[in-house]
């Protein structure tokens, strides 16, 4: 079958299960909203999932046209990152070693090729034993896919070092970040970070569309996309703005805590800009990076740097969209 009359099948079939799931049942609702639809998927092009995401029936016109779809996104990013496989941000093991002094915590990095030696196994062993309680995570994952906590004491060492056996594109072993008290009290089960994009015009760096990421219930991962709560942060001054969940839940409190999310200012923010901004200037070859930042008592560390960050969260969360924003920053690197 021609793949543009697929692509045309397949949007057919979930139109019609969202519009449902959304209640849409007037024929000339139903037909105005398709439209909207069809005109977001196959000219604007939106993803299915994010016409899902962002609950694009729902919002106004000027909503609409603030969102930037991520495969604009992509698209941007690839022109203003020269990522190759020797990249600082090629993997996780490699952003380790090259920002080391911006960790301060101890990690064990291994690469793709090196998972499933048995010298990378008896080191995350003797990692695991040394720590006691570790993070591990894959090298080449995203969103949180696949990190896990690990109690050593748990585990004998055979079933320690088994369990770094499906990692086999490399993994990271982190000795646990204790995070500030002012974090821990949200939601003491994960490390809730701060995402930040920094861009890079020449000597200058612009820190933009910072979003809290916290958990939730039982998960060690503040993601959005595993369930967690995304804050929009005011970049300026640090103060919290908006809350809310992948589940479409909007909140001005922590739902298992009870601790405020919005109209709070996190502590040390301008110390948090200075150090994304010194990152940024070390790199030669990549403009945009979202970096994901966790504070300590001691001040701020880096937990990881992305050279491809999806905004979708900070669109969510903001109900805004990054479009002002999107087309100033390509005027500025002369993109049009």
């Amino acid at each position: 079958m021609n793949p543009y009359i697929k692509k045309v099948f397949r949007f057919n079939r979930w139109t019609n299960k969202y519009l449902r799931r959304s209640g849409v049942h007037n024929p000339a609702t139903w037909i105005r909203h398709y439209s909207i639809l069809l005109k977001a998927y196959f000219f604007k092009h939106f993803s299915l999932d994010e016409l899902e995401y962002y609950n694009y029936i729902t919002l106004t016109e000027e909503q609409r046209k603030n969102l930037v779809p991520r495969k604009e996104d992509i698209l941007f990013l690839r022109k203003v990152n020269n990522v190759t496989e020797t990249s600082v941000l090629s993997d996780k093991a490699k952003c380790y070693r090259f920002f080391k002094d911006y960790y301060h915590r101890d990690v064990l990095a291994i690469s793709q090729g090196e998972a499933g030696l048995p010298q990378s196994k008896a080191a995350f062993v003797e990692f695991a034993r040394r720590h006691g309680s570790v993070i591990l995570k894959p090298i080449s994952e995203c969103e949180g896919r696949g990190v896990c906590l690990v109690e050593a004491s748990k585990y004998d060492d055979t079933e320690l070092a088994g369990l770094v056996s499906s990692y086999s594109e490399g993994f990271m072993a982190e000795e646990r970040i204790k995070q500030a008290d002012f974090m821990a009290a949200v939601h003491p089960g994960s490390v809730n970070t701060v995402r930040i994009n920094t861009v890079r015009f020449d000597d200058e760096v612009e820190p933009l569309w910072p979003t809290w990421r916290i958990g939730r219930g039982g998960t060690v991962v503040d993601n959005y996309s595993a369930g967690g709560i995304s804050v929009t942060v005011d970049v300026r001054s640090g103060r919290t703005l908006r809350a809310v969940s992948k589940d479409k839940g909007q909140y001005s409190t922590h739902p298992d805590t009870g601790v405020p999310l919005v109209g709070v200012t996190i502590p040390r923010w301008d110390e948090m800009l200075e150090t994304v901004k010194r990152m940024a200037k070390m790199l030669t070859d990549i403009r945009f990076v979202g970096w994901d930042m966790a504070l300590t008592n001691e001040g701020w560390v880096v937990v990881e740097a992305n050279y491809e960050p999806d905004n979708k969260a900070w669109q969510r969360c903001s109900a805004e969209g990054i479009r002002e924003d999107f087309e100033r920053i390509k005027r500025r690197l002369n993109l049009g």
